[in-house]
């Protein structure tokens, strides 16, 4: 039985309604933001972006020009890829909220520690929290009127729209084994973006 204080890990239930799957990423990421210390979103979707996120898909872009012009990114970075948001600033996290539903890739860490990731175009996902945030975080989907069962503690076994659903699988496992002590790593850990 793991200690009272002991972080788990969560993951999104199977067959999801695309927009429930959409607010479990926001709301997870709400009850996160003063925990995490940074983030980083890709602008890129294996979809067309919903109309709706397209004014935070030119933001994102424009952060990643800013970080050129500023230095701290370099030229031969993807422009799309790895675009640091600062969760101070409420426009940056805004930016992160409506995107990282929809994008190929998304984390947040804290210390080092990666405590939110989303893929998939969104259908990839886990959350790494605390007690009493995964009590604020069911509070919160509960007040949104989102279904108790959106969240689990394994990881879906499902296929990805490639095939290869045992890629998805693997790294989830790794995922879940390195934030869950309970459960046995299948490959390697991710390090942070530099």
């Amino acid at each position: 039985m793991p200690a009272p204080d002991e972080p788990t890990t969560l993951f999104l239930a199977d067959g999801l309604d695309p927009a429930v799957t959409a607010a479990v990423h926001r709301e997870a990421l709400r009850a996160l933001r003063s925990a995490v210390d940074r983030a980083w979103v890709d602008a890129y979707s294996d979809d067309p972006w919903p109309d709706e996120v397209l004014p935070a898909y030119g933001q994102a872009l424009a952060l990643a020009r800013a970080a050129l012009a500023g230095g701290t990114r370099t030229r031969r970075s993807d422009p799309g890829m790895g675009i640091e948001i600062d969760l101070r600033d409420d426009a940056q996290f805004a930016v992160l909220l409506a995107l990282a539903p929809h994008t190929i890739g998304a984390e947040a860490w804290r210390g080092g520690v990666l405590v939110y990731g989303a893929g998939d175009t969104g259908r990839a996902f886990h959350v790494t929290v605390t007690p009493g945030q995964e009590a604020a975080l069911r509070a919160r989907l509960a007040a949104a009127g989102l279904p108790a069962e959106a969240l689990r503690d394994q990881p879906a076994r499902r296929s990805t729209r490639s095939g290869d659903g045992g890629a998805i699988r693997r790294l989830l496992g790794a995922v879940g084994a390195r934030m869950n002590p309970r459960r046995p790593a299948r490959s390697a850990d991710s390090a942070p973006p530099a």
